[in-house]
């Protein structure tokens, strides 16, 4: 019953790969084909065991041709609160790219979804060589927004356009999280404020005449 669950959410959604549901001590009860590499030392499984929430892993880099992989783990527990089981998957990230893709977004503007280390996990415009990278400045934004839950900044892009950036938790629980950073050429931002004051600037001079 569990490997036919599991095999038909796999079929379901095509981006969800390498799922499994293991043991607190990392043995496999069950998963899809190929799940029987040891897990209990993973960084993420032992988050996992600590915590009760969605835990998000480190991205790793995908083969030639396909996209890099993205940890997911979820633990089961008992109404004593005991861990009894952890399910795991990996998220294939060229399918966060494509959903990114099909959005509606003005010229120029650059969205990405990055990991709590601050590593484009996915990018509008397509930019597969930017997946795994770390965002520029990232190192300066992430902490304002763990403790604020928003922030807003103007820097260069890693395509060099001077962009307004604008951040906020996509999925965040503590350090666990995934964010996205949308960002708006600054004449784009702008030029409504520009209109507005040359409009106001326009007037005060026909006043004084």
């Amino acid at each position: 019953e569990c490997i036919r669950s599991l095999g038909m959410q796999s079929r379901l959604n095509p981006a969800y790969r390498d799922m499994a549901v293991n043991l607190p001590d990392g043995r496999l009860l069950c998963g899809t084909p190929g799940q029987n590499a040891p897990v209990a030392s993973r960084p993420w499984f032992q988050e996992a065991l600590r915590d009760r929430e969605l835990v998000v892993g480190r991205l790793s880099q995908g083969t030639k041709g396909e996209g890099g992989r993205l940890p997911l783990a979820m633990s089961v527990r008992g109404q004593d609160g005991k861990v009894k089981s952890i399910i795991s998957m990996t998220l294939d990230v060229s399918q966060l790219s494509d959903i990114l893709d099909d959005q509606t977004l003005p010229e120029g503007a650059a969205v990405t979804i990055i990991d709590k280390h601050g590593v484009i996990v996915a990018r509008y415009p397509k930019a597969p060589s930017s997946v795994g990278r770390a965002a520029p400045q990232a190192e300066g934004f992430l902490p304002e927004l763990m403790a604020n839950g928003q922030s807003s900044w103007e820097s260069a892009g890693l395509d060099g356009v001077r962009r307004v950036y604008f951040l906020a938790p996509l999925l965040q629980h503590r350090e666990h999280g995934l964010y996205l950073r949308i960002g708006m050429p600054t004449d784009t931002v702008f030029a409504s404020a520009r209109a507005e004051l040359a409009r106001n600037l326009m007037l005060l001079a026909g006043m004084a005449c």
